[in-house]
């Protein structure tokens, strides 16, 4: 059975890593969102707010949770 591809929450530095960490097993990452437009994550583009998610059935894509927690988890561990 193939992986479904993924997309990453959040475009910071732990978005980055778990992009890499993606990337390095071999899965396709779709992209990543965050509030704001920005700039290729290790060739990965940033695809939307979390609204662009209602493009994708939940049984086709798989979510990975890369908001990370400079000053407090707390969006972290509501996204989770």
């Amino acid at each position: 059975m193939r992986d479904k591809p993924w997309i990453v929450l959040g475009g910071g530095g732990h978005a980055m890593v778990v992009i890499d960490a993606l990337l390095s097993r071999g899965c396709e990452v779709l992209g990543f969102t965050s509030p704001e437009k920005a700039a290729p994550i290790l060739g990965v583009e940033h695809i939307g707010n979390d609204a662009v998610l209602d493009r994708y059935a939940s049984d086709t894509v798989t979510l990975a949770n890369g908001l990370g927690s400079v000053k407090s988890t707390d969006r972290r561990r509501k996204l989770f």
